[in-house]
Order: structure tokens, then C-alpha cells, then sequence
């Protein structure tokens, strides 16, 4: 039977496994709605809390001034480095937010601006679970070259189901594979759940 995943959270309707795709216009998803925790970088508080910084330069971080996606103040700044392969990394013991037991597919979604250069950047995300089953992992890759006028989106999806009920904990991952100091600003970083029904 073919079946139909019904996004609650960007009101997308997806008709095969796997999809990714980097384009401009996409309906917005809400942060409340999903796992990640300070994925617009507007909160110094949250960003210090959460994310985590791994082989970063100082360059690599938090930036402001009207830099976000759709207008807020806040994004983060890959600055491409040799050899430096700069990690930003969330790992979060979710809360399922769904009163259903349903097969759920994950889904990832951010914004990228490439500023300078040539830009590379591998995002990921990763679903352990409590019961002992194999641990679903899911990337995308993203090159762009800047400037660019605005915030391209990223979005892909798990190609195997599951229930969140039995996730254990979920991260994240982004990874800068960007050289000879190219730039790229990362915003409203967001994971969620897609719910799988028959048709």
C-alpha cells in the first residue's frame, strides 16, 4: 500500500523517501514544534548552552546585526579553514510531543546564506532508540557559492520509519568542508516528525 506522509509541522506533502532538496520558498516550521533548542541563535544563553563547537576557529561562532534568516538579529558563521573541518553538534533527549504511537519519518531543516568563496557543508542528523533498535542516520550535502541575496532551504527526510515514542536521543550535526576562508551563515536549524499513514 502506498503511503502518504503528512508533515504536522511544515505542512509539506512528501511523496517519496528520502527527498532533499536546497531551494528559497518553503512554508515556515516552528520552532516550538521540534527537538533542536536555540536553532535561531538569537539567544547567547541557549547557543553557550546547547551547541557545541568542535575544531572551531574563532571565526566559527555566533554572529549578529541583522544577519538571520527573514530578519532576526542572529545566525551561525562557518569560516572555511585548511585542514580545519569545522563540527557544530546538538544532542537532545527528546520529548515526544505526539499522542500517537503512528510511524513517524525525521526530518531535518535549515537555512544557509553562502556570504564568500566556494561552500561546503554536510548536515546530519542521527535517532538512537531505547529499545535496542539500529540507530537511523540521515545526510545531505549543500554547496553553494556566495554572495548569495538570501537564505536558501535545506530540508531532507529519514528514509526508514519508526516510532519516537522509543527515541532515545537525537543529534545533530553540521560539518564545514569549505576552504580558503569561504563563509557561510547556518540559521533556524529545526528537526521534527513527519507522520506515516496508509492511504
Amino acid at each position: 500500500m502506498r503511503l502518504i506522509r503528512i508533515s504536522f509541522v511544515l505542512l509539506i506533502l512528501v511523496l517519496s523517501a528520502g527527498i532533499a532538496f536546497a531551494q528559497e520558498a518553503q512554508p515556515e516550521p516552528r520552532l516550538a514544534d521540534t527537538y533542536v533548542f536555540g536553532g535561531d541563535f538569537d539567544s547567547y544563553a541557549k547557543f553557550v548552552t546547547y551547541w557545541t563547537v568542535i575544531n572551531g576557529a574563532a571565526k566559527d561562532t555566533r554572529v549578529c546585526g541583522d544577519l538571520g534568516y527573514n530578519g532576526s538579529n542572529c545566525a551561525f558563521q562557518f569560516k572555511g579553514h585548511n585542514p580545519e573541518k569545522t563540527r557544530l553538534t546538538q544532542v537532545i533527549n527528546p520529548e515526544f510531543r505526539y499522542g500517537t504511537e503512528d510511524l513517524h519519518y525525521g526530518f531535518f531543516s535549515a537555512r544557509v546564506k553562502p556570504i564568500k568563496g566556494e561552500i561546503n557543508l554536510r548536515f546530519a542528523f542521527t535517532f538512537t532508540f531505547k529499545d535496542g533498535s539500529p540507530a537511523v542516520k540521515t545526510s545531505y550535502t549543500y554547496t553553494g557559492t556566495g554572495p548569495a541575496l538570501d537564505y536558501e532551504t535545506i530540508y531532507f527526510e529519514t528514509e526508514s520509519s519508526f516510532n519516537p515514542k522509543t527515541i532515545k536521543l537525537a543529534k545533530v550535526n553540521i560539518r564545514n568542508f569549505s576552504e580558503n576562508f569561504s563563509t557561510v551563515y547556518v540559521d533556524y536549524i529545526t528537526i521534527g516528525m513527519n507522520i506515516v499513514a496508509p492511504e
